[in-house]
């Protein structure tokens, strides 16, 4: 076929002009870079699909794709194409010089879209970046830049960047992603980030660290977001309208609606702009009766709360309110609110505890575990799965309250829970024991044989006395509180009656003398 009246020629010339290369293109089409090098060199037609798709990537206006598809498919000789004025790129505009914002766009998830969708995509990301390129445009930016799905472009002003982020997002928004173009689910999830600064041109190129750090700042955005740095908050931030000239226009709005609506504002303590709580202020002065306003915050925010509280305007609800008790927790009386509550006799029955006085309660992992894995190996699986995520996350010791038979069969370090309770010997402070009555040394050893199993094991590193001892709490010691607190006590008698031995300073304690370490303690006056 004539070169210069081929179809592959054309094909060739207009990918050049729009500078793109072969491997581009096929990505664009969704075929193989071989299907476009057999294409372009006239050893292969492309299907009406491909060439679609080819007119699509190619940029061809309405007017022109039927003759092109008609062209590629053989039907219309390939010199009634117009090659008198050969595809040219647009001159691109200059770039901006000096103090420069710019403007970076990626779309979320395209990699996963692209996997799924590979016929979709191609017309979904040319209309996405032919709208982008349209915003950037109307607001006299410059794309300097484009990677895969990504943007790139450049603005004398901060406000001009924020402006076409803006409009590109509401332009995406409004798009009627269909299927004849693009389905509903390849719509672009895209984030924003805009950073300013001053950068580098090296044959014509951009560098410096404003690209660096909007780079940055992009990829901590997510689909719909758009992030400015300080900096361009800061320079945008005198040219936007004041918050009472905004806010009468969401007033009118809302007032017009014949729904109530409810604005929400959460984590609002993060807030420290003085000017977000003026324009809160107005706004609670001027609230319409549809409009209801949540604020959920870890403080007070500065707002006129007194004010609020005497008009009775104000609802709160605080950490008392919203605290659970006992009886809130228990299932009683809940089961009716289910949809399925496990038979307390069956194969559940591990799952319900008894705790807080016996008030019965269901444990929702172990009924889930037990759904999952049966009735007989749940804990196995369950004990596995967790001292595998344990070492996976880098944790390196199983503490109190948990099961330590767990931990030993699996030879990861632990401690063991005593259950200190005494039957005879009396508590001489809160709930310390007596340690000189004479049934303490017989009941320590009493509690102290369960341990006898894992005194050698070596991932045992330790035992634990008791959770919040009640002794601990306070300005008194212990000492100090079976002084004053205790009228009699066998270790009371040991210190005030019998006296301390303090011949040597090697004595030790004996159930039968009863010596005491007088480098230990200081003898009373």
């Amino acid at each position: 076929m004539d070169g210069m009246a081929s179809f592959g020629y054309w094909v060739r010339r207009r990918r050049k002009a729009l500078d793109l290369t072969q491997e581009q293109l096929a990505q664009q089409v969704g075929c193989a870079e071989v299907t476009i090098k057999k294409i372009e060199a006239d050893e292969r037609r492309p299907s009406r699909q491909i060439a679609e798709r080819l007119a699509d990537s190619l940029q061809l206006a309405p007017a022109e794709r039927a003759a092109f598809v008609q062209a590629a498919r053989g039907e219309l000789a390939a010199d009634r194409l117009d090659l008198s004025v050969p595809p040219t790129t647009p001159e691109a505009a200059p770039l901006p010089g000096g103090t420069t914002t710019f403007l970076f766009t990626d779309i979320e998830g395209s990699t996963e879209l692209w996997d799924q969708h590979p016929l979709a995509m191609p017309a979904a990301l040319q209309r996405h970046e032919l709208l982008l390129r349209q915003a950037i445009a109307e607001h006299r930016g410059v794309v300097f830049k484009t990677v895969g799905d990504a943007v790139c472009a450049a603005f004398a002003s901060a406000l001009d960047a924020l402006a076409a982020a803006l409009d590109s997002q509401r332009a995406l928004v409004a798009e009627a992603w269909d299927a004849n173009r693009a389905p509903s689910w390849a719509a672009p999830a895209r984030a924003d980030g805009a950073a300013h600064g001053r950068s580098r041109g090296a044959r014509g190129r951009l560098l410096g660290p404003p690209l660096n750090r909007v780079a940055r700042l992009l990829a901590t955005a997510h689909g719909g977001q758009i992030l400015l740095s300080r900096a361009s908050a800061e320079l945008v931030a005198d040219g936007l309208p004041a918050a009472e000239t905004l806010l009468p226009s969401l007033l009118n709005a809302v007032s017009a609606r014949d729904a109530a609506c409810v604005l929400v504002l959460d984590d609002y303590h993060v807030i420290e702009a003085p000017a977000i709580h003026a324009a809160l202020t107005f706004l609670l002065d001027q609230l319409p009766p549809r409009l209801h306003l949540v604020i959920a915050s870890r403080a007070d925010p500065p707002l006129p709360l007194p004010r609020l509280r005497v008009r009775g305007d104000l609802t709160e609800l605080r950490a008392a309110d919203l605290r659970f008790t006992p009886a809130d927790a228990a299932y009683s009386g809940l089961e009716s609110a289910l949809a399925w509550m496990p038979d307390r006799d069956g194969p559940y029955a591990a799952a319900y505890q008894a705790r807080h006085e016996s008030v019965p309660t269901l444990s929702y992992l172990a009924t889930n575990l037990i759904r999952a894995f049966g009735e007989t190996v749940w804990y196995e699986r369950w004990a596995a799965i967790t001292v595998a995520e344990l070492r996976r996350t880098g944790f390196n010791t199983i503490a109190n309250w948990s099961d330590w038979e767990v931990a030993r069969a699996a030879q990861f370090p632990y401690v063991r829970t005593l259950d200190l309770v005494f039957e005879r010997t009396p508590y001489i402070f809160r709930d310390f024991p007596d340690v000189f009555h004479p049934a303490f040394l017989q009941e320590a050893a009493r509690l102290a044989e369960p341990l006898r199993a894992t005194a050698a094991d070596p991932a045992l590193i330790g035992y634990f006395l008791m959770n919040e001892p009640s002794w601990g709490f306070g300005g008194m010691t212990p000492a100090a509180g079976m002084l004053f607190a205790t009228e009699a006590c066998a270790t009371r008698k040991v210190w005030m009656c019998d006296g301390w031995r303090t011949k040597t300073s090697s004595a030790r304690y004996s159930p039968t003398k009863r010596w005491l370490p007088v480098n230990a303690l200081m003898k009373p006056a």
